[in-house]
């Protein structure tokens, strides 16, 4: 038995002939969506193949797609039809303004239900994770909702679906705006620092079309929705879907939703939704709204929060600074530092003071490149702009540094410096084998010798990457660099001057990265200027340039 469709004109009329023993039992004519008769051969009446064509021609025209609206309409049939109008009414068909019709809405599954409701709360603009991105759909979704202001970041801890999401973002043209990583979704604050997200959504279960022994436990799951928790900013929103059945069994779909039921009223409000008529296995779809100040579409636009960390045990009435802020300082400390360098006598205390406030800029600027790393919308144009700057800026660094005449090479500025930085940031992020990986780090690493803060701002960068959003691990970082700092200081001036006068300079030499430490633990509030971020951002990359060749001309002509 077979069905073959034949176009009758350019109006979308087709005929459907179903045939059985090489014989044509039946045909249906359709223009469209419209059904204009359907009849079977009258010795082959009464057995079925008139469910069986109507069934037929539906289905290849939509009419059963679950993730799809549809309408069919047909004639009614006589009155005394009685056969025509009970496979009328099997199929769905209802008589309504002279004509039989046929409606069908997409079902409403846990998944659509739950891209309903985002859709309908959140803003364009904001920063989203989808923390089990599988093959993508929801991160695809998640770039839909964000817009091209937004940011997406998918996380799956199996590279395959880290590597289709990427894949499906490039061919929807979302890969601007969202990326996937290979990643464990408890380390989900890597990529989103506690109080930044405006959505963290998870799809737990396997990954479709893989083999389901590789899924979430409740081992894995709660530690991933508290850190999911942590990273909302108030108003954000904490979708869920949770799964149960004979594979994965029930366990990880009850204690998730013991988690959301205890979690306190007066820090989120939670939604837990049940299909009454469906199976006891059936998907389970959790939102979690974390505080009072739920942000909707009419509010005005949020401001930029992209911090490393937002402690939440200290007053927020100490962290008055924002990133631009400590960016002025850092370059005004590293003016006084190349002051000193370029124009004062090593060891007379002017210069030794200058050039310990100097201190404080490298490892502030090591720390804000793992931070940009993250959240960058474009890694390539940011490592662009490194490369490009550091060309601009080698001729004014050798001539502000030079020893003898105008121009003299002593090494590379430190824009190449943090170019070779970010390039070990992008090693780590996206090299796989784990011997290459390690090869190319090294490599890169020899390379900064060749550098401005030589060996130690790669030491930075990685103690950075290392350290996350643990408060413990960034001041263990800022502690080691700055004793490390101190030990190479005092290695390095125990031959030319007194130990005790070595143990002073070696002190003062740490005194600029402990302030940094302290300044981004305690007082960097996570985010940027309220005005002039353009202005900010390039500023910041000019005055580096520049500064070195006003310095360059004045030692020159002096």
């Amino acid at each position: 038995m077979r069905i073959e469709k034949t176009a009758l004109d350019a109006q979308n009329r087709c005929v459907y002939s179903l045939y059985k023993e090489k014989g044509c039992i039946g045909h249906a004519v359709t223009c469209a969506d419209c059904f204009e008769a359907l009849e079977i051969a009258p010795e082959w009446q009464s057995r079925g193949y008139g469910s069986y064509l109507l069934r037929e021609v539906l289905r290849q025209n939509g009419g059963f797609d679950r993730t799809a609206p549809s309408e069919f309409t047909a004639p009614l049939p006589d009155t005394g039809n009685t056969a025509a109008q009970a496979l009328a009414a099997k199929f769905g068909f209802v008589p309504r303004g002279g004509l039989l019709v046929r409606r069908r809405v997409p079902d409403l599954t846990a998944v659509e239900l739950t891209h309903h409701f985002l859709r309908s709360t959140l803003a364009p603009g904001g920063l989203y994770l989808d923390a089990t991105c599988g093959n993508g759909h929801d991160t695809l979704f998640l770039c839909s909702v964000a817009g091209e202001n937004g940011r997406v970041i998918g996380l799956d801890i199996q590279p395959q679906a880290a590597a289709n999401t990427n894949a499906l973002l490039a061919a929807n043209g979302m890969a601007a705006i969202g990326r996937a990583e290979c990643c464990d979704h408890r380390e989900l604050l890597r990529f989103a620092p506690p109080g930044s997200a405006d959505c963290v959504m998870f799809n737990f279960g396997w990954l479709p079309g893989a083999a389901h022994d590789v899924h979430s436990t409740a081992d894995s799951t709660l530690p991933a929705l508290q850190a999911g928790l942590d990273a909302l900013k108030p108003g954000g929103v904490l979708a869920a879907v949770l799964y149960s059945g004979k594979v994965i069994g029930n366990a990880e779909k009850k204690a998730a939703a013991e988690f959301f039921r205890s979690l306190p009223l007066a820090d989120y409000t939670v939604l837990i939704c049940e299909f009454a008529n469906w199976a006891d296995t059936a998907p389970l779809p959790a939102l979690s709204l974390s505080g009072k100040n739920n942000r909707c579409r009419c509010e005005a636009p949020k401001k930029e929060v992209l911090p490393m960390l937002q402690q939440q045990t200290q007053s927020p009435g100490w962290r008055v600074l924002n990133r631009d802020v400590i960016k002025y300082i850092a370059i005004t400390a590293m003016l006084l530092n190349h002051i000193a360098n370029i124009f004062l006598v090593p060891g007379t205390l002017w210069y030794e003071v200058l050039v310990d406030i100097g201190y404080f800029t490298a490892i502030t600027m090591c720390y804000f490149l793992v931070e940009g790393f993250r959240y960058t919308h474009s890694r390539k144009q940011y490592a662009l702009r490194l490369f490009g700057f550091g060309v601009v800026s080698q001729v004014p660094f050798s001539m502000a540094f030079a020893q003898n005449g105008i121009l003299e090479f002593q090494d590379f500025n430190m824009m190449f410096t943090l170019f070779l930085c970010f390039c070990i940031l992008l090693c780590i992020e996206t090299i796989r084998n784990r011997f290459l990986r390690g090869v190319l780090i090294v490599l890169l690493i020899f390379g900064s010798l060749f550098c401005d803060w030589a060996l130690l701002a790669p030491v930075f960068t990685l103690l950075f990457r290392w350290s996350g959003q643990d408060q413990k691990r960034l001041r263990f970082s800022f502690a080691l660099s700055a004793a490390l700092f101190g030990w190479l200081n005092y290695t390095s001036s125990v031959w030319l001057y007194p130990t005790a006068q070595c143990l002073l300079m070696a002190c003062g030499s740490m005194a600029g990265i402990a302030a940094s430490g302290f300044v981004i633990l305690y007082l960097y509030n996570g985010q940027r200027a309220a005005r002039g971020k353009k202005f900010s951002h390039w500023f910041f990359y000019l005055f580096y340039p520049v500064h070195l060749l006003v310095l360059g001309v004045i030692r020159v002509m002096g």
